[in-house]
Order: C-alpha cells, then sequence, then structure tokens
C-alpha cells in the first residue's frame, strides 16, 4: 500500500457486499423454476431429495456452488446439489403417441392420394370413353351421310344420262332417291332432335296414346308388306289418357321397331316384332317386343347414352349413329316418364317406355 494509506490502516474497516439467501438460492428459486420450465416427463428433484428414483427415470445432477464458480471449501462443493429427472415411461409412451400420430396423417395422405389417383383415373377413362364414342359417332355419321348421298347421285346421273328407257325400272330408281332422301332427313331430324330434347324445349297434353301409335301402322309396315311377317300391333282397348306429345310417341315406337329390325331381324317364319299398348296398375305401358338374341345385362344401362354403341365403327357391320335409343330415354323423360330395357321370357328383348296418366281426359 502506498504511505498515504498508512493512516487508514488503524482505522476502522468496511466491507461492501450483499448477502444472499441459501434457502431461496438453492431450494425455493429453482423449484420454482422447475415448476414453470419443465414438462410433464420431467421432475425436479431439490437438495433435500435424496436417494435412488422411483420408476424408470434417467437424470442430470447439477452443483450450483461448483458451476457459480462460488468460492467454497472443497467439502462445500457439493452443496445443494439437485438432479433433474427424466420418466422414460412417460417419455416411451409420448413417443409411441407421437409415431401413431404421424401413422396416422401417413395413412390420411395416402388415402387421399389413392382416392385422388382414383378419380383422376376414372376422369381419364371417361374422356377417354367420351372421345372413343365422339370418335365412332363422327365415324357413323360421316358412312350414313356418305352412302344416301353416293345412292342418290348414282341413280340421278343414270336418270340424266339416259341410261334408264324403261319406265317401271325408271320409278324403282325414283323411289330409290326418294328413300335415301328420307333417310338423310332422318338423320338430320335426329341430330336437331337431341338439341331440342337436351334443351327442354317440350310441352306435354293429355292425349290418346292409342291412336297416336295406331296412325304409325302405314309409315311402319307399308302398303306393300305383310304386317303378320314383320311387324304387328296389339293396342289395349279403353286406356285411359296419358301425358304425351305425339311428335315423341312416334319418334319413341319408330326408333325402337328400326332398333329391332336392325339388330333382331325377323327370319322367314319367325315371330313379328310387336308394339303393344297395355295398362299397368296406375301406369300405362308402350312395349317393343323381339325375339333376337338380347342385351347383356351389364349393357342395359348403358345403351340409352348418347353415341354408345357396342364394338368399334370401322368393324361394325350394323349401320347406325348411337342415336336413337338415346332419343328414346329422352323423349321418354320429356313426358315424364322413363324407359327400361328387360329379357323377354322366351328370349328377345322388350324396350318397356312407362307414360304417366294423365288428370284431364284425352280429347
Amino acid at each position: 500500500m502506498p504511505r498515504c494509506f498508512d493512516s487508514a490502516r488503524n482505522a476502522p474497516e468496511f466491507i461492501q457486499g450483499f448477502f444472499i439467501d441459501g434457502d431461496w438460492l438453492f431450494r425455493g428459486l429453482p423449484a420454482e423454476l422447475a415448476a414453470r420450465t419443465l414438462i410433464p416427463d420431467q421432475e425436479f428433484y431439490g437438495p433435500d431429495q435424496t436417494g435412488a428414483l422411483p420408476g424408470e427415470h434417467v437424470s442430470q445432477s447439477l452443483r450450483p456452488v461448483h458451476e457459480l464458480g462460488i468460492e467454497a471449501d472443497l467439502r462445500d462443493q457439493a452443496f445443494g446439489t439437485m438432479r433433474v429427472a427424466v420418466d422414460i415411461g412417460l417419455l416411451g409412451e409420448r413417443f409411441r403417441s407421437q409415431m401413431l400420430h404421424l401413422a396416422g396423417v401417413g395413412a390420411m395422405l395416402i388415402l387421399s392420394l389413392a382416392t385422388g389417383l382414383a378419380l383422376l383415373l376414372r376422369s381419364v377413362s371417361h374422356d377417354l370413353e367420351s372421345a372413343r364414342r365422339t370418335e365412332n359417332f363422327v365415324s357413323a355419321v360421316t358412312h350414313e351421310l356418305r352412302t344416301p348421298l353416293s345412292a342418290i347421285r348414282l341413280y340421278a346421273e343414270m336418270l340424266q344420262d339416259g341410261w334408264v328407257e324403261d319406265d317401271a325400272k325408271r320409278r324403282v330408281y325414283y323411289q330409290r332417291i326418294v328413300r335415301e332422301s328420307q333417310r338423310l332427313e332422318t338423320l338430320v331430324e335426329r341430330v336437331l332432335e337431341k338439341g331440342r330434347l337436351t334443351s327442354k324445349e317440350t310441352q306435354v297434353e293429355p292425349g290418346d296414346l292409342n291412336r297416336v301409335v295406331d296412325g304409325l301402322r302405314a309409315t311402319l309396315i307399308g302398303p306393300d308388306e305383310d304386317p303378320a311377317r314383320d311387324l304387328v300391333f296389339e293396342l289395349e282397348p279403353e286406356l285411359p289418357s296419358v301425358l304425351l306429345y305425339p311428335e315423341g310417341v312416334r319418334s319413341i315406337v319408330g326408333n325402337l321397331v328400326e332398333n329391332a329390325r336392325k339388330y333382331a331381324p325377323v327370319p322367314p317364319g319367325g315371330e313379328p316384332i310387336r308394339v303393344v299398348t297395355r295398362r299397368a296398375g296406375s301406369a300405362v305401358w308402350l312395349e317393343v317386343q323381339d325375339r333376337g338374341p338380347g342385351i347383356p345385362e351389364s349393357e342395359r344401362d348403358r345403351i340409352f347414352e348418347a353415341f354408345y354403341r357396342v364394338g368399334n365403327e370401322t368393324t361394325r357391320t350394323a349401320k347406325g349413329t348411337g342415336l336413337g335409343l338415346h332419343l328414346v330415354a329422352l323423349q321418354a323423360d320429356a313426358m315424364g316418364g322413363r324407359v327400361e330395357v328387360v329379357a323377354r321370357p322366351g328370349g328377345g328383348t322388350i324396350f318397356r317406355v312407362h307414360l304417366v296418366q294423365a288428370d284431364e281426359p284425352a280429347t
């Protein structure tokens, strides 16, 4: 010390500092902090809690006197020793719970992915099926247009160039031209009819079903054909009036009869196609029955879809556009009814249209 401090050496001495409560520092404060910060599977053991830990635990000891660098006798280095223990059992349960949660999330993700892929596959399959039907329809329409146009042109050129001198043969050629022209007209009318029915531009009214169906005899049978050979009408008398519009009934019967003649032609001496009307409880049925090969049950729900035809247009021998039966379903729906196809006892098919009785009598 410098000499100037010699006089202070003999005076009272002051020591500056502060006093810390050891119980608060090593017992109260750690317990309070442990209560705030430790998670449920961690436990705090103070200096007074010695001995073996209960259950399955792992612990980490802390000696605050040593860690804080407090000057102390070596015997006091362990003063205030505390421990933080982790319950292995709770930790294992927590781990299993997290794994189950992770597995659940993974399963949901896999299920969502599988569902999305299934919906995507279904959508792609539907689009491919629609594209295939459209392609078949275009091929069918192209063929249906080209065939009558070629025939009309051929017969017209032969008549124009004077190659046909016989009057009877000339009349036959004229009849063929008219028939092919009607075939073209029917094709165009069907396409227009689909658009009209899709837009719901039809109005129904009470009507006499038998009168409308009976008016088709001359058109469907023809004056030069034997009715008993190809087509017969069986109309139940005194049917109640039904909701209809005549053009819709004519379209239904015409398409169903054409479909039966195309896919279930009547062989010589075979049972003819039947157009039947009858009452069934509160409903009135219009049926077209044939003795053809029948329709597989797996196809019955799809034959009324637009442009649907079994097979490929490039290899199919039967003519058509796939619109006939679809128009039948649309016409039946427009009149408040429905159409179904069932197997005919003894072989063949029955196309049955359910019509709704009208509250007012037919006029």
